[in-house]
């Protein structure tokens, strides 16, 4: 969660990854905006087998999806340490907890002026 907000952040997506964290309202991020903040690797990778209409739909679903993710995992506006993290990721999908780096999320935080 740290490296994809400090990614998205430091590919354009700055302000808007900070309102996401942060209390308040969630400044929208389009398709567009979301795919230039990708890396190359990653979008070709995201895009395998689908059509540029099927890449574009899906680009928009993650678009519409992030902010609300951000926030949820995010509810007292800041991004989480490992327990933290641990703890909402298992009130979303137990079978899927991953730990993070502390120090990945410091970093990112200190990144984000948060």
């Amino acid at each position: 969660m740290a490296s994809m907000a400090m990614m998205l952040a430091n590919n354009g997506l700055r302000d808007e990854v900070r309102s996401w964290i942060k209390k308040g309202d969630n400044k929208p991020v389009g398709a567009k905006q979301l795919a230039d903040a990708l890396p190359d690797e990653l979008l070709a990778e995201l895009k395998g087998d689908k059509s540029s209409a099927e890449m574009d739909k899906y680009l928009a679903g993650c678009a519409d999806f992030l902010p609300y993710f951000f926030d949820k995992l995010t509810p007292d506006g800041v991004l989480p340490d490992d327990d933290g993290l641990r703890s909402l990721a298992e009130t979303l999908d137990p079978a899927k907890v991953a730990g993070k780096a502390t120090a990945g999320v410091k970093q990112a935080a200190s990144s984000l002026g948060l």
